[in-house]
């Protein structure tokens, strides 16, 4: 388990990234894989418990202008797989740290091929480009967010929802990732 918050490059629109353990730990992401690809909805409790744990850990320390959001789904894949795994995570978290969630402030407005299936990061930031929207800008308005995935590899996915956020007036966007 990561014991500390990173700081991405200011680039990427986020500010500070809590990922709660290494994904190419093989338990890890065949726990994972498992429960995108399985169809293992009932591993979020496990899996956000995790990220909880690493949050406290890390001293992760809630403020009055936080927001939780999940990276969306495109409706066909979650239509496919039948849950978002990221709302289901992004719900556990908001619970524990009594976080205002947000599932309607972001929407994924273009169906991308999963990132999973490119190696490049050039493709992978392709890929993913104007793939997400803020569609509640009220929701986020000088808040920070705090944007919760899965797993985080090149950091496109974070970076591109944090760009959507960022033009809709939120003030920040922490990363929620169980693992990078």
């Amino acid at each position: 388990m990561k014991r500390v918050p990173e700081y991405p490059p200011q680039k990427t629109g986020v500010k500070t990234l809590f990922a709660a353990t290494d994904y190419h730990a093989k338990l890890i992401s065949d726990l994972i894989a498992r429960y995108k690809y399985g169809f293992a909805d009932e591993l979020h409790a496990d899996l956000a418990d995790l990220l909880i744990e690493h949050a406290r850990r890390a001293q992760f320390q809630k403020r009055d202008d936080h927001i939780i959001a999940a990276v969306p789904l495109h409706r066909r894949r979650l239509h496919w797989r039948g849950f978002n795994q990221a709302d289901l995570l992004a719900r556990r978290v908001a619970g524990h740290f009594a976080i205002p969630y947000r599932p309607g402030a972001l929407a994924r407005i273009k169906n991308t091929a999963p990132q999973i299936e490119m190696t490049d990061r050039k493709d992978r930031l392709e890929n993913i480009k104007g793939a997400f929207a803020c569609v509640d800008k009220s929701a986020v308005r000088n808040k920070t967010v705090i944007l919760v995935d899965d797993v985080s590899t090149t950091g496109a996915t974070l970076a591109e929802c944090a760009w959507a956020l960022k033009q809709a007036g939120a003030r920040s966007v922490i990363g929620f990732v169980v693992a990078k």
